[in-house]
């Protein structure tokens, strides 16, 4: 009710975050003063139910809501985890996916960049822990946010394939989604992968068809030129062909583009090298944002937050 939302508000408290319980929504609400809760509450709930019908939204005509404490320049780490139907964890590896824009991954890190070692063995316990308590069989992510006095917090548990797997399976030099399979099928597992890895770093970014110039607007249209990178150290999963039509009333993402090696400047120089190869013309992409991103100093220094994109964004659109 909106006077649970106020008084809980006051118990966690202020600034605070209002959002529907209803997954794949972004009516996600800040607010900052108490007399402003129960307003953006209601407005959540009536977003919610402009959005999704009644089988989505429980069938009932007020939508459930959360309310979390928001938390500034917060990192935002995903554990990958993998499970038996034994129980026993099979993979476990932690990633930096703090630059986000609309909720959506524009760059990853394995390993986190900036993790100390009591807070990666924290996190890598409580994903252990959850994946556990629920009994689950597959791979799954859980994702939390690091703050800057190094508290940590749980964000949330997703059964889905998470896409910068790849990262995972470029570090360990596996296939994720094969072992996925055999967990669900009861087979063993191919082999435990919660030693060291192959590599010690791995990156990929997410190339969109937007116009970062334009306030990143969508930019559908037809490919009418394309040069995809490639060689050693890395890796580009594309549907994309010459000709090939990217229609406005789909996800915009056009594909991931990876880079590995054995530390992380390596990796950084391998992924601008093939940032500066790829080539998608007849339309707009973040490819030329992505490479100023990766140059700047704030990534490079591995110190960025969920607050940098919005940040540095903003300055550095060309």
């Amino acid at each position: 009710t909106p006077q649970d939302a106020v008084n809980v508000s006051k118990e966690i408290g202020i600034p605070v975050v209002v959002r529907p319980v209803a997954e794949n929504t972004t009516q996600l609400r800040l607010v900052w003063k108490e007399k402003d809760i129960e307003n953006q509450f209601r407005l959540c709930q009536a977003e919610t139910r402009a959005t999704f019908d009644a089988d989505l939204t429980g069938g009932v005509t007020t939508p459930a809501v959360y309310i979390e404490k928001f938390i500034p320049a917060a990192r935002q780490v995903a554990v990958l985890v993998s499970s038996d139907r034994n129980g026993t964890l099979t993979i476990r590896d932690d990633q930096d996916i703090s630059i986000q824009k609309q909720g959506k991954n524009l760059i990853a890190e394995s390993p986190s960049t900036g993790l100390k070692p009591q807070e990666r063995q924290s996190i890598a316990q409580w994903a252990d822990a959850v994946v556990k308590a629920l009994n689950f069989t597959g791979v799954a992510t859980v994702e939390f946010l690091i703050d800057n006095s190094g508290n940590v917090y749980f964000c949330r548990f997703r059964h889905q394939l998470p896409e910068f797997h790849i990262l995972t399976e470029l570090r360990y030099g596996i296939d994720i989604v094969q072992e996925q399979l055999r967990l669900l099928t009861g087979l063993e597992p191919g082999r435990s992968f919660l030693s060291r890895p192959l590599f010690d770093y791995a990156i990929g970014c997410q190339i969109y068809a937007e116009n970062p110039d334009a306030d990143f607007e969508p930019s559908p249209g037809t490919i009418t030129e394309l040069h995809l990178p490639s060689g050693p150290g890395v890796r580009v999963d594309s549907y994309l062909t010459p000709g090939t039509e990217i229609f406005p009333f789909y996800d915009l993402g056009l594909g991931i583009v990876s880079a590995w090696a054995s530390d992380r400047a390596s990796g950084i120089r391998r992924l601008h090298r093939t940032l500066s190869e790829t080539i998608i013309n007849g339309i707009f992409t973040n490819t030329r944002f992505l490479l100023n991103l990766i140059d700047s100093q704030s990534f490079k220094s591995g110190k960025v937050t969920a607050d940098t994109f919005s940040e540095w964004g903003q300055q550095n659109l060309t």
